[in-house]
């Protein structure tokens, strides 16, 4: 009986092995996948066009360089991609497994331009694409849902690896990248969106080589823009104008280079791109393949036009596939950045090889359960526009798997080697003192000193050299005592300042703050709910004052966050006060008590909640200030005012050749004022020549005029940078700068104290232009500025209405 049930056993297993094969082969033989590789480097190669017959039916590789075909349709395979020499493989070819096609990297070959006798072919493809643009674009739906893995690692590679010696730095430095990678990092989110203005990204699971600090872990997303289809396509902290923009056939030349047809029925044009000759923009070169079904962006591979001397190499990929419902959406985007060893900072070495060894940087980020318009609540929105809870949180399991299928050896290798050496080098601390410095802070324990107030320097009060010092987070992340003293060599004076700030929630956002100030300040400036710091071109005006009032002030402040984009902080202060009228000796003194609302309207700026603090990713797209204070008899004091005043910075783009930077200025006061809370002109002329210093009358003199009333506006234009086009570092900026004013004083207010008519309430009109990025050197640049007053208080004698400026700006603090 046994041995009956045995062979039916095993005939079952038979019947049901047969059955399985019968299934399965078919399945296998439907399809050929294989993966596409650069000959030299190994590495796989996005975007590659496949052709399979004579139909020229195809397809592109994804990302990875990974390509599945049907085999029935099959005759051959032609791989082709720009910048690399095509490749033919016969059907027999095919069946190796893996599949695996390398192409070798073409001569670089000057190509004329198309003339064509009609239009242009591409151009009709895009004027296609541009009429489809809103419908096609991820940013104009109502809302969409995403969960997304990023990876984000560096590398290193060599521009020639052959022409190595044996045993050299570079050498050492490539065999540890065939190991493990130099740096790591993994994150998965999940993001929702809605329109208007409302995002949210909660980072599920992260992982950094190294470091525990949760602030980076934003980093991964942040690189490019996530839809092709902007006017400006963000790439880190540099702006292009998109070949997807409005006006994109106007700036840009398009090829059409190759058709393909996909199993669908849809063609799949390759279309090469590149800016006109004689336009000077911030470009970019590449190609797109455009799907015919809505004619949307299926591809896009892209690097800047135009790489400085001194700058990286980057390239850009992105991947976008129909969902089933018909919308267009990303599946992968990618950022390579590569840095030449030999120019980084700190690289300066005997090692001669250094010049031919690459960073690499790469960032490549997968799209998962993708919806459109789900249906949201108020809950998938917190204030923040990225949270992370600290915990990292269980996933999906088709998350899980994608992640596993996208690992690899070197990835565990790089987190024992570099999680080891974080440890042993205090790598996490010194990270975390670099930010402090950038941010002005020396960290000395539980004590910051803010190495910003060791020099400073005002026409009326000379050098002034201080100490300020601060407790931080490491004694509390709740409250912090400061103070500081400062002395200045011209008016022989000791200055300092003492508060104590308490953060109820530990974070800087919310915050109450009692403090005691003995200083100067400009008569008729304005401080607004911002930080004043002389390293941003706006404050170089800070050098020039030249009229200051003394003030003791004991004040209470309250700020808080009510959204993302708006802080407030409401105010109350008591002073004691001294000044001089301008031309006067006599010294008048007065005590004046206010109450106030400050407030700073950022609209379109990103914060990121992590455990340790709030970090901005993403800047405003504009910044709008506002006070309000009230005079009010508390404490002795006699005046009773209402003074109002605004500030606007905006930036936006007009013409493709750069941007246009404007600030707009406003104030009103009335009531009984005393003179110091009058406003002055906002002039930055000391002498004939002098130092630039940006939305400032250049022409005005300081303190020329007061007003109780004003409104200016500053316009700076870019015309884009000269020599765009040649191989050199010398790329000056030329920028159109207008500026006009209005200004009234009333008679009460001159009669007061004795001021002549010293008002521009007939409209104040200056011109000029400027010329940045003179002598570039790393960090800093310089610039020159001239500029013209006419109008009704331009001066008697022609040269007084000239003045020539002079600027030296760090490149990352540049407006």
């Amino acid at each position: 009986m046994s041995s009956t049930n045995s062979k039916i056993n095993r005939i079952i297993r038979l019947f049901i092995t047969g059955w399985a094969l019968f299934f399965a082969l078919p399945a296998h033989a439907q399809s050929i996948s294989g993966r596409v590789l650069d000959e030299r480097t190994g590495e796989p190669l996005p975007f590659v066009n496949i052709v399979y017959n004579a139909n020229q039916e195809g397809t592109v590789t994804n990302i990875d360089g990974y390509f599945t075909i049907p085999s029935a349709k099959v005759e051959y395979l032609r791989a082709s991609y720009m910048g690399y020499r095509t490749q033919y493989l016969d059907k027999q070819h095919l069946l190796k497994k893996p599949l695996l096609i390398r192409l070798l990297p073409a001569e670089i070959q000057l190509e004329a331009v198309n003339i064509f006798p009609g239009k242009n072919p591409a151009e009709t493809i895009m004027e296609k694409v541009l009429r489809n643009r809103k419908k096609n674009d991820p940013d104009e739906l109502n809302g969409y849902r995403y969960t997304a893995y990023h990876r984000f690692w560096v590398t290193a590679e060599s521009t020639n690896k052959t022409s190595l010696a044996a045993d050299t730095t570079s050498i050492r430095l490539l065999k540890r990248s065939q190991k493990q990678h130099l740096f790591l990092m993994e994150t998965i989110s999940r993001k929702n969106v809605e329109k208007p203005e409302r995002e949210h990204e909660e980072i599920l699971q992260s992982r950094v080589s190294g470091i525990q600090n949760p602030s980076f872990m934003v980093l991964a997303t942040q690189l490019q823009s996530f839809s092709v289809y902007r006017n400006q396509f963000q790439l880190l902290d540099q702006e292009f104008l998109s070949p997807l923009s409005r006006n994109a056939i106007r700036n840009y030349l398009f090829l059409l280079r190759d058709t393909l047809y996909s199993p669908e029925g849809d063609s799949l044009f390759v279309i090469s791109f590149q800016p006109r000759k004689n336009r000077n923009f911030n470009g970019m070169t590449g190609t797109l393949h455009i799907n015919s079904n809505g004619y949307a962006v299926e591809t896009f591979l892209s690097r800047p036009a135009q790489i400085q001397k001194g700058t990286p190499e980057i390239n850009i990929l992105q991947k976008y596939n129909r969902l089933p419902d018909g919308h267009w959406f990303p599946l992968e985007l990618d950022t390579e950045l590569k840095f030449r060893m030999s120019e980084l900072p700190g690289s300066k070495s005997s090692d001669s090889t250094l010049n031919k060894l690459l960073l690499v940087g790469k960032s490549r980020t997968y799209l998962m359960q993708r919806e459109i318009n789900p249906a949201f609540t108020k809950k998938d929105f917190p204030k923040n526009a990225v949270t992370y809870s600290g915990v990292n949180q269980p996933l999906p399991t088709d998350v899980k798997q994608f992640r596993e299928r996208h690992t690899s050896p070197l990835d565990a290798e790089t987190y024992r080697v570099i999680d080891s050496l974080g440890r042993a080098s205090h790598l996490e601390e010194k990270l975390q003192n670099f930010k402090s410095l950038i941010d002005g802070q020396v960290p000395l324990g539980p004590i910051d000193w803010d190495w910003k107030r060791l020099v400073n320097y005002n026409d009326y009060e000379g050098f002034k050299p201080g100490l300020g010092l601060e407790t931080n987070s490491k004694l509390s992340r709740y409250f912090s005592v400061g103070g500081y003293a400062t002395y200045g060599f011209q008016d022989r004076k000791i200055r300092h300042g003492e508060w104590f700030n308490l953060f109820p929630s530990g974070y800087r956002d919310l915050r109450l703050q009692l403090g005691y100030h003995d200083e100067n300040l400009e008569i008729g400036g304005n401080d607004f709910l911002e930080k004043r710091d002389l390293l941003q071109p706006e404050f170089f005006r800070d050098l020039l004052i030249r009229h200051m009032y003394a003030t003791r002030r004991y004040s209470a402040k309250f700020l808080f966050r009510p959204l993302q984009t708006l802080k407030l902080q409401l105010t109350a202060d008591a002073s004691d006060n001294r000044f001089s009228i301008i031309g006067a000796d006599s010294i008048q003194k007065y005590k004046l008590s206010r109450i106030g609302l400050q407030l700073r309207f950022a609209p379109g700026e990103k914060t990121y909640k992590a455990p340790d603090g709030l970090y901005t990713f993403k800047p405003a797209s504009s910044e709008w200030f506002v006070n309000a204070y009230r005079g009010v008899h508390w404490f002795d004091g006699p005046y009773s005012f209402t003074k109002l005043e605004m500030k606007g910075r905006m930036k936006f783009m007009l013409t493709p050749s750069g941007p246009t930077r404007v600030m707009v200025k406003a104030g009103n006061v009335t009531g009984d004022v005393p003179y110091p809370e009058l406003f002055n002109g906002n002039g930055s002329y000391t002498s004939s020549f002098t130092l630039l210093a940006p939305y400032s009358f250049a022409t005005m003199r300081m303190n020329e005029f007061t007003a109780n009333q004003y409104a200016s506006i500053f316009i700076r234009q870019s015309l884009g940078k000269m020599f765009m086009h040649r191989n050199t570092s010398f790329h000056p900026e030329i920028l159109v700068v207008q500026h006009a004013g209005v200004g009234k004083l009333d008679d009460k207010y001159q009669n007061a104290y004795q001021l002549s008519p010293s008002d521009f309430r007939k409209g104040y009109f200056e011109s000029g232009f400027e010329v940045d990025n003179l002598l570039p050197s790393g960090l800093l640049s310089y610039g020159l500025g001239v500029y013209y007053r006419y109008g009704p208080y331009a001066l008697p004698t022609a040269s007084d209405n000239w003045a020539f400026k002079i600027g030296m700006f760090l490149n990352f603090q540049k407006q």
